[in-house]
């Protein structure tokens, strides 16, 4: 999207609306919706999470929170955030860029400073947080909430970032939605629907589409169910993240431009495989000549033996969590040398124990299909609702698309590169807050355009937003 801003300046929109009473000032909310009281319902990316964790910045700059300070230009009402007390800003704690290897490559630590965790572990083992004490927020992001939680109260009790509002007090994300009341409402969630699948490997499940429906239409009805107008947001691709296509590329930047392989001359091929069948592996197909490295694509829980085949880079997918987070280049070296085949436990330089890359740090070709066939599907049914309640729909995965390409969007020059990219943090799922100022500016083209609205956008550029901060 090139840059196509109109600002107006106000001096001149009173001037002409004292000449003109009849006539609407061109800065208006629009005449179909009521801003007294927005809402925002969703996940971590209504939240504002960024760098692997919620802290008083990424509150700052979550898009529902930029919206509604556009909306405070046209009469919004007060929007009220989960902030963490003074001392205790940097919340659940998150990643940092603190220096550079002699590649140049980012030294990422994690911050444990200023904290808001008590030392106390909630059902399920999560950390607990400070609780939260001010008023019900309007930002309603709880990281991690997926549409299959949507009406389970006791979920208020094992997530952290719902506790902390709800300490005590088992609610469900519904009655919780029921209790803000809101006027108008911007709904991002299902993303970690599909997610937690894509970045677990395929070992955590998708929500089945029936509770998908189920829970999707009572959440659409509960906001809706006082005449409140909103804008819905769908899923994007959720393999189209740094997350899931930036690995490979990292390996084989790291052995010299090409994914690594593994050499091999007929008898040890044979021996190899041997030895993978042995250990209670299926056939690895070793052969005489380049060989990719063994990936485990089939659960070993549930398989008496375990299904292994070499790696195609071309569709199966290294995870992040794969790469060391302190060197996110840094496995190539251990494909090389045992990981991903044998490795030598015995420490006589001959490698003899078969060592598969484990299924969850790999998305291969069969679970990238599923993911976003589930995708599609869960998006047909956001439609279908949103439809029935006559609410909009923004479809994200152009404009997730347009990131990645480099174009540029809403007049600010990003792309999916890692670190450098701008859009996205260092967890390489979520944005930065210039990745977040972007998708605000895109919900309120919606919204204008959608309820004959004409709310000023977000000056990006002026804003400033930083990316990823480097030190």
């Amino acid at each position: 999207m090139k840059k196509n801003i109109l600002y107006i300046a106000m001096a001149a929109a009173l001037g002409f609306t004292a000449c003109q009473p009849e006539i609407e000032s061109p800065i208006s909310k629009g005449s179909e919706i009521d801003l007294t009281k927005y809402v925002a319902v969703g996940n971590s990316l209504t939240a504002g999470y960024m760098d692997g964790g919620v802290y008083n910045e990424g509150i700052e700059a979550s898009y529902p929170n930029l919206i509604a300070k556009q909306f405070k230009l046209v009469g919004g009402g007060d929007f009220v955030q989960a902030y963490f007390p003074e001392g205790q800003e940097n919340g659940s704690g998150y990643f940092k860029v603190t220096g550079f290897d002699s590649n140049g490559v980012p030294i990422v630590e994690t911050e444990t400073n200023n904290l808001a965790v008590t030392g106390q572990t909630l059902p399920g083992g999560a950390a607990q947080l400070t609780a939260y004490s001010g008023p019900l927020p309007n930002n309603l992001g709880i990281p991690g909430i997926a549409v299959a939680n949507l009406q389970d109260p006791l979920y208020s009790q094992g997530n952290p970032y719902f506790e902390r509002l709800k300490s005590g007090n088992p609610t469900s994300y519904i009655d919780m939605v029921g209790e803000a009341a809101p006027t108008f409402f911007t709904c991002w969630m299902g993303n970690n629907d599909v997610l937690g699948f894509v970045t677990s490997g395929g070992t955590s499940p998708i929500t089945d589409a029936a509770t998908f429906q189920t829970n999707y239409q009572a959440l659409i009805d509960k906001l809706t169910e006082n005449g409140a107008k909103g804008v819905i947001a769908n899923i994007p691709n959720v393999t189209s993240i740094p997350y899931v296509y930036a690995p490979n590329a990292l390996v084989a930047q790291q052995a010299g431009g090409s994914f690594p392989v593994i050499p091999l001359d007929a008898t040890t091929a044979a021996q190899l495989n041997g030895a993978y069948q042995l250990a209670g592996y299926s056939d690895p197909g070793f052969q005489a000549g380049n060989n990719y490295p063994v990936i485990v694509v089939d659960d070993p829980a549930t398989a008496s033996v375990i299904e292994v085949r070499q790696m195609d880079p071309n569709q199966d997918l290294l995870l992040y969590h794969f790469l060391n987070p302190a060197n996110p280049t840094g496995h190539a070296g251990e494909i090389a040398t045992g990981r991903g085949w044998m490795t030598d436990t015995n420490s006589d330089n001959i490698p003899d124990t078969p060592t598969p890359i484990a299924d969850r740090d790999v998305l291969d070709y069969a679970e990238l299909v599923e993911a976003i066939t589930a995708v599609v599907t869960f998006n047909t049914i956001i439609q279908q609702v949103a439809d029935a309640a006559g609410i909009p729909v923004i479809d994200t995965d152009p404009y997730l698309l347009q990131v990645l390409s480099g174009q540029g969007i809403e007049g600010v020059q990003v792309d999916g590169t890692p670190f450098s990219g701008g859009f996205f943090s260092i967890d390489q799922v979520h944005p930065t807050p210039k990745g977040y100022a972007i998708m605000a500016n895109i919900f309120l083209r919606h919204i204008n355009k959608a309820y004959n609205a004409n709310i000023p956008l977000i000056d990006i550029n002026a804003l400033n937003p930083r990316g990823v901060k480097f030190p």
